[in-house]
């Protein structure tokens, strides 16, 4: 297993998956036959460019959407371009930070992990 890119942010991982799919030589709709996506959808969330939103909700631009890769579409896109996330420890970054973080307190976890137990899988308020 070796890796095929170094992914630090959300157009890093876009710019990756879109190398991947050349790297494959397969076009962005047989990428929507193997994930199952709707026709033309691997066009719009492997899009690098950014729209400008032109509503005040936020949800459409100029074209008319915005769409982005979302945890409903990422593992079907890993599968079509047969690939696997890993998450690995940036040193660096833990060097940068490490004087930063602060304890977490332990009171808290301790009784949401007893009331989630407790529940036989299922969360009690």
């Amino acid at each position: 297993m070796q890796p095929l890119a170094e992914v630090a942010d959300y157009e890093d991982l876009v710019r990756a998956l879109r190398d991947r799919a050349d790297q494959l030589a397969i076009s962005r709709e047989t990428i929507d036959a193997l994930a199952g996506f709707p026709d033309r959808y691997a066009v719009k969330i492997l899009t690098l460019s950014t729209p400008k939103p032109v509503s005040a909700d936020r949800t459409r631009d100029s074209r008319g959407s915005v769409r982005r890769i979302g945890m409903t579409s990422l593992g079907p896109l890993l599968g079509a371009l047969s690939l696997k996330l890993l998450v690995v420890e940036d040193l660096e970054a833990l060097e940068r930070n490490r004087s930063r973080y602060a304890e977490r307190s332990h009171a808290h976890t301790v009784s949401a992990k007893a009331r989630w137990e407790g529940s036989e899988g299922r969360f009690r308020a």
